[in-house]
């Protein structure tokens, strides 16, 4: 039985081995793209970004923090935990969808409509592994963690690059966001062995939305795409 120092310890390693491989291989992509799309492509990605990336933020917050915190982690908890994310997470989606066209007009940027369109399936899939990533980080197994981060990352750039190289121009971006947040989930389900039941429990809504720490975090994350958007975006 590996003793929680070690586990520890490992877990550190291979989140260290996350950062390097799976942010090097960004990095790398980036620089591939920057070289075949326009500033501008980047910017209206980045806006897009900011709606479908936050609800995102927001429902980890709230019930990954939950997961791990909780004392007495029983199964319907778990299952209630994930229906209520993947309903929340659907209907955000949904809703992206139907107010893209609006987004779009509000900024003046036509091809944003299309973009959160297309990403909006984005909120869904990431919404569906929200309970896995936090299973794992409870037991401080971050091996699988980081294989998904890097596997992902690697997909998702060689498409975004394929797609580029293509004249795909912009949905290059879309393709490499939509392939990435496919391969994290696959992933992460294959590494586990908790699959979720039709089986919900009426006391986890309290739990979860009373443990929501997501306030103070909140407008510095919003305010990164926000900005990025804003620098890349044509002036005129």
């Amino acid at each position: 039985m590996m003793t929680l120092k070690k586990r520890a310890a490992k877990g550190v390693a291979w989140t260290l081995a996350e950062r390097l491989f799976g942010w090097g291989i960004m990095f790398l992509v980036l620089i591939v793209l920057a070289r075949l799309l326009t500033p501008a492509d980047f910017g209206v990605v980045a806006l897009a970004g900011m709606f479908v990336y936050l609800p995102q933020f927001l429902l980890y917050e709230g019930f990954a923090s939950a997961v791990i915190q909780k004392n007495d982690l029983r199964d319907d908890y778990l299952d209630t935990a994930f229906w209520i994310i993947l309903g929340v997470s659907t209907t955000i989606a949904t809703g992206l969808l139907a107010l893209a066209p609006l987004m779009a007009i509000a900024f003046n940027e036509p091809k944003l409509a299309s973009v959160i369109m297309w990403l909006s399936p984005v909120v869904a899939i990431n919404g569906m592994m929200i309970c896995h990533d936090s299973l794992f980080r409870r037991a401080l197994d971050f091996k699988p963690l980081a294989i998904r981060t890097i596997l992902s990352s690697l997909a998702g750039g060689l498409t975004g690059i394929a797609m580029a190289y293509a004249g795909m121009g912009i949905y290059s971006l879309v393709g490499q966001q939509l392939v990435t947040a496919t391969v994290m989930a696959l992933v992460l389900w294959q590494s586990s062995r908790w699959r979720p039941r039709f089986n919900c429990h009426a006391g986890m809504l309290a739990s979860c939305f009373g443990s929501v720490p997501a306030c103070s975090p909140l407008v510095s994350y919003a305010s990164l795409p926000m900005e990025s958007a804003f620098r890349f975006l044509p002036t005129t």
